[in-house]
């Protein structure tokens, strides 16, 4: 009997302490930005017209579909190869295109470009690429996994090359990885 009454004493001091305890801690920040369910993922305010091109039509010859906006925690990855981190690149530039009216997109030329508007809030909000990104060097360029940054070249009006300069860090050599981007 005592026993009894010493495990109920026990119980109801735990229960009455953690009942305390979440009613007096604070009240936790909404998610924002930079706080959602992947680190940094990127937020869409506009649902409807972000996942416009249906899931499986494949919007890039890269393979990448903008469906999946947190395929950049990969890039750069030990774990992937080489290849996997171009065609990631593909699809975060797929997701800005699908994610921005076409009259608010900016032509990318460069690097700079292409950096810009996937770090930057677009006119729906969307922010594809964290500006902390450690792909993302001091100067703001996207760099490959040796710390080279890519070469984007617009190769029609409606694709862009991306060029990786490969483990020997020159571009236009045989180790170079290109891929290209339907834009």
């Amino acid at each position: 009997m005592l026993r009894r009454r010493r495990l109920w004493v026990v119980l109801t001091a735990l229960v009455f302490s953690t009942t305390w305890w979440l009613i007096e801690q604070p009240q936790r920040a909404k998610p924002t930005r930079h706080m959602t369910g992947m680190p940094f993922a990127p937020v869409v305010k506009n649902p409807t017209r972000a996942s416009a091109a249906p899931a499986s039509t494949s919007t890039s010859p890269l393979g990448a579909e903008p469906a999946d906006a947190t395929a950049y925690v990969e890039l750069n990855s030990p774990a992937r190869s080489p290849s996997n981190d171009l065609k990631i690149i593909g699809h975060l530039i797929a997701l800005y295109l699908v994610s921005t009216p076409a009259s608010d997109r900016v032509t990318l030329k460069d690097n700079k470009d292409v950096t810009r508007v996937l770090t930057e809030p677009n006119a729906n909000g969307t922010i594809i690429l964290p500006k902390s990104h450690p792909t993302i060097d001091l100067q703001g360029r996207l760099c490959d996994r040796w710390g080279t940054p890519y070469r984007f070249r617009p190769v029609s009006e409606n694709s862009i090359e991306i060029r990786s300069a490969g483990p020997d860090r020159k571009l236009f050599t045989n180790d170079d990885l290109v891929a290209e981007s339907a834009r």
